[in-house]
């Protein structure tokens, strides 16, 4: 076995693959829960769906962020700022009791603030980059935030139909 070659991962390296794991099987947690309702109950398997995947994109985005600092900013910033947006809207939806909505409103407006600073973070250093190799991994990069974020949406958009059912 002459041509065998053992790969030894850095510290650094090793903790951003067990990171984006770790997010990946919130991730994967999160679909299970929802698609085979695991603990029957519908609005405990939505609820615990949407927490797992939240946490699952955060681990994700923060170590992905990790990755390559110099080249792209912005992805954690957007991704915290809609972990602020999806309790707060759908509070806001479900309770109608002012108060609750009033503190709700100031945390959406917080997250906005934060998707929207990291979303420009994000377009502002992929556009004033120079000619590289790396533009390639940032299109990766930017894909993957806009495919984690539409699975969110996707998500939150059917738990708030499945509340919605449960209501009337």
């Amino acid at each position: 076995m002459k041509g065998d070659k053992k790969i030894i991962f850095s510290e650094k390296i090793d903790s951003i693959i067990n990171g984006i794991a770790l997010g990946l099987a919130f991730i994967i947690f999160a679909f299970l829960i929802y698609f085979f309702d695991i603990f029957h109950n519908v609005i405990l398997d939505r609820i615990l769906a949407v927490v797992s995947a939240m946490v699952g994109i955060l681990f994700t985005s923060f170590e992905i962020d990790k990755i390559d600092k110099d080249k792209m900013y912005g992805f954690g910033d957007c991704v915290l700022g809609m972990i602020f947006i999806i309790p707060a809207i759908s509070v806001i939806l479900y309770f109608k009791s002012l108060f609750l909505n009033i503190v709700m409103s100031g945390l959406l407006i917080l997250g906005t603030y934060g998707s929207s600073r990291g979303l420009l973070e994000i377009i502002y250093s992929v556009s004033g980059q120079e000619k590289s190799g790396y533009k390639k991994f940032d299109i990766i990069k930017i894909l993957t935030f806009f495919t984690e974020f539409i699975a969110l949406v996707v998500v939150v958009i059917q738990l708030m139909t499945e509340i919605i059912k449960i209501r009337t």
